[in-house]
């Protein structure tokens, strides 16, 4: 396997966008999910084979887009040291109306005294950076902008179609940072040129949104150094000692004994 690190600077407001809201309005995610860049990748590969449709079935498309042999991790914002940061825990808690300290639910919860708690994660806390016990939030920056829906032919809006709609975008000079995995190393030197250089993601990407400048930096060969998306080695587990499970991007597992896809986490200790 190798890894490929990627850094991408937004220089336009990015909507990758999810569901939430008004349906007639855009929230983007508070990262750049993988999917988004294995499509452009797509685009990419399609322009420099020259090719006007993409064959899935086609062994070098299978491999470096369908098959699983080469992954595209979420590109997650990076701290002012350039370090990755990663999504909050959902089980850290702190005490209503403080901002700490901070109480790991997966481990324990404090019973010393009544009190109420709320979840550190959510909009505004999304993503931390934990070093030497000390904890950092990402503050997101966000741009809102309303927007008047236009008749296609006059240009304008009119009463039957003027309405109003918003969107909420990633604001752009924001730095974000993911990994490409590909379990053959001899594909690392093409997907480099695929992914690297000046690229369009998201949505409304004629409209003033979603350019991006994509930097490469020096590729990780696991077999020749230790590499692991959390910078922290595993001690060995002893027989019947529990331990936590914190997923770093949604996860969809198979059932043990059906074999189809579930949220219930059960079936991958099984």
């Amino acid at each position: 396997m190798i890894v490929i690190p990627y850094q991408v600077t937004l220089l336009e407001p990015l909507l990758a966008t999810r569901i939430a809201g008004d349906p007639n309005s855009a929230v983007s995610y508070p990262y750049i999910p993988g999917s988004a860049l294995r499509g452009a990748m797509v685009s990419a590969y399609m322009r420099k084979r020259k090719l006007t449709a993409l064959d899935a079935g086609q062994e070098e498309a299978q491999r470096l887009f369908f098959d699983g042999r080469t992954r595209y991790l979420n590109a997650y914002p990076i701290a002012s040291e350039d370090k990755r940061m990663l999504p909050t825990p959902r089980t850290w808690f702190t005490v209503k109306g403080t901002d700490g300290p901070v109480y790991d639910f997966a481990h324990e919860i404090p019973v010393e005294q009544p009190k109420q708690f709320s979840a550190v994660a959510g909009d505004t806390r999304p993503f931390c950076l934990v070093e030497e016990g000390d904890v950092r939030f990402h503050e997101q920056l966000r741009r809102v902008t309303v927007h008047t829906q236009r008749e296609r032919v006059k240009g304008r809006a009119l009463e039957e179609a003027g309405a109003v709609f918003q969107y909420d975008a990633l604001e752009e000079g924001q730095v974000f940072a993911g990994y490409v995995l590909a379990d053959d190393s001899e594909d690392a030197p093409l997907l480099e040129t695929l992914l690297s250089g000046y690229q369009k993601l998201g949505g409304s990407s004629n409209s003033g949104y979603g350019r991006v400048r994509i930097s490469i930096e020096a590729t990780i060969d696991p077999s020749q150094r230790h590499w692991r998306e959390v910078d922290r080695r595993t001690a060995a587990l002893t027989p019947h000692q529990s331990f936590v499970v914190t997923l770093l991007s949604d996860t969809l597992v198979r059932d043990s004994e059906s074999g189809q896809y579930t949220v219930n986490l059960k079936s991958v200790l099984e």
